[in-house]
């Protein structure tokens, strides 16, 4: 089974195509607006900076013009926004460079999928061996991760290329794929410890940022981390600000919490479609 990131399309965005995330492709059916449904698609529409003003005929009424300003991934979207986020309010206009040399400009979210999921696998059976009431689908991520440097690290809902900014946590970059982009985030290296065998969790080894990185062993205690409003952020991991734990969405849409003591193993396995059980 070919896995990829749910972020990002299998290979590399076709030649005139905006580099759209899965938040991007979900907006539509969650937040029904015209900066959706009356512009084509186009890089230069998707994700313009703030100061460039947009008009077209409104979805709806016809002739009616509606003006927007800047693209779809620079406006800050309700949806993808966890009130209890302080890290960020509302930002847009995050400029990123672009594989093609241009340069986009993104707002910021809350959230990021899961990259251990399988791309392209139609049968539900296949896609969620586990069940998919036992699959992460989504996690928190902070709109601002800044590190103990000082760096800042951005989770950009509308980025859909391999990058430390793309709205994903344990997602890598393939091997060979044709650009110099890194994701920066930890992922666990399979075969995974049995959710039971609880004694083994420190065996779990993991690849940073690259599918081609040599495995390594664990620096952080857990694969999620609680987002103290002061405190420095790990961006390599998910994390969220809420005191009972980490909230994730199942892949049958269902609500969990990970308490922050969740052993390892029983949240990477978790996040792994096969997961332990399933290796043999």
């Amino acid at each position: 089974m070919r896995r990829t990131s749910l972020a990002v399309r299998p290979g590399f965005p076709p030649t005139g195509r905006c580099l759209e995330s899965v938040f991007a492709r979900l907006r539509p059916y969650i937040e029904s607006s015209p900066e959706v449904y009356g512009r084509d698609k186009t890089p230069e529409h998707y994700h313009a900076h703030s100061t460039m003003e947009w008009s077209f005929p409104h979805p709806k009424f016809g002739k009616d013009l509606v003006t927007l300003r800047g693209g779809m991934a620079n406006r800050p979207c309700h949806t993808f926004l966890d009130p209890a986020d302080s890290t960020a309010n509302k930002m847009c206009d995050i400029e990123i460079l672009l594989p093609n040399s241009t340069t986009g400009y993104y707002a910021t979210g809350s959230y990021a999928v899961n990259g251990l999921l399988p791309w392209g696998v139609r049968e539900m059976s296949k896609a969620f061996p586990r069940g998919s009431e036992n699959t992460v689908l989504i996690g928190e991520r902070p709109q601002i991760c800044q590190t103990a440097n000082g760096d800042k690290v951005y989770n950009l809902w509308g980025l859909g290329f391999y990058s430390p900014y793309m709205p994903t946590f344990a997602s890598l970059t393939p091997a060979g794929f044709p650009s110099s982009f890194s994701t920066m985030q930890a992922a666990p290296v399979e075969p995974l410890p049995k959710e039971t065998d609880a004694g083994r969790a420190e065996e779990i080894r993991v690849r940073i940022g690259q599918a081609n990185a040599l495995s390594q062993s664990v620096d952080f205690s857990s694969p999620f981390q609680r987002i103290r409003r002061g405190q420095p952020c790990d961006p390599r991991l998910p994390g969220g600000p809420h005191a009972a734990g980490f909230q994730c969405v199942m892949a049958d849409a269902s609500f969990r919490v990970f308490a922050w003591d969740t052993t390892p193993s029983i949240f990477w396995n978790a996040c792994s479609p096969g997961g332990a059980d399933l290796e043999k």
